[in-house]
């Protein structure tokens, strides 16, 4: 779903939890029915009020920061660095090298919330247009972005994968090995010498290839990228030896493979 619609369904489960009877409050009797049952959040909190209670409402910016998400970083010249942006702030010259907690807005990447580990909010830092991107990406927009790249990337290993399918590997072929008798050109007159040099060494017919052919060694092509060597060694399971099982381990721990082949597991496997 959209993320619109997304925070219009958490508004509402959170609407549905605060009407519904929970046990953990304490009986009363229903208005209606006059039985005994437990309370929903609203009406526990309704009763609290006419008895007299009064809530202690924070101030817009401390509710607004209780939930905003944060993410552990280090000051750099002023300068701290969170989803591939850079925010700037002068007081954080005092903080040069030190951890810190990094506030941000899903919703707005133009400045970010500074604290120190203790939870002290340091500054409210900038978004500075010197490192990578012109615009600053909101979590959102980098969330999209990678999504985007990893279908890019899905979609370029189907067409390489249908390219190596017009174009497969040639394999070498088994000829019987032959033995050619030595000869020496010093011991034979000069017009053997010749004859022999325009005849030549005879043709020797091939031999059939053997039933076990097929489990011959098969010519490795020259890999550009690790995702063409993992499909080839997928489609020759006979060639795979204790070095290539050592890299499958590391491959297919990595994010690329969780791009290309994560979604698609039976040609994972």
């Amino acid at each position: 779903m959209q993320f619109p619609e997304f925070l219009e369904w958490c508004e509402k489960q959170v609407e549905d939890y605060n009407n519904r009877p929970h046990r953990g409050l304490g009986k009363i009797a229903d208005p209606i029915t006059r039985k005994r049952r437990h309370p929903s959040p609203n009406e526990a909190w309704s009763a609290a009020i006419t008895d007299g209670w009064e809530a202690e409402m924070l101030k817009p910016g401390e509710a607004d920061d209780l939930f905003r998400p944060y993410k552990i970083g280090k000051t750099h010249r002023a300068e701290v660095s969170l989803f591939g942006n850079t925010y700037f702030n002068r007081d954080l010259e005092h903080y040069h090298g030190e951890q810190v907690r990094i506030g941000y807005d899903i919703h707005d990447g133009t400045k970010v919330w500074v604290r120190d580990m203790k939870g002290r909010l340091i500054c409210i830092a900038e978004f500075e247009a010197n490192k990578k991107a012109y615009f600053p990406q909101s979590q959102i927009d980098v969330a999209n972005r990678k999504r985007a790249e990893g279908r890019i990337k899905r979609a370029a290993a189907h067409i390489e994968e249908a390219e190596a399918e017009l174009n497969p590997p040639l394999v070498i072929e088994h000829q019987q090995s032959v033995h050619v008798p030595e000869f020496s050109f010093k011991e034979m007159p000069i017009s053997e010498r010749v004859s022999e040099v325009a005849v030549g060494v005879p043709t020797i017919q091939a031999e059939p290839l053997p039933d076990n052919a097929a489990y011959l060694p098969v010519k490795r092509p020259v890999f550009t990228t690790d995702s063409a060597k993992f499909r080839w060694l997928r489609t020759n399971p006979s060639q795979v030896t204790d070095q290539d099982n050592t890299w499958l381990d590391w491959y297919c721990n990595t994010g690329e493979w969780e791009d290309l082949f994560g979604d698609d597991l039976e040609a994972a496997l």
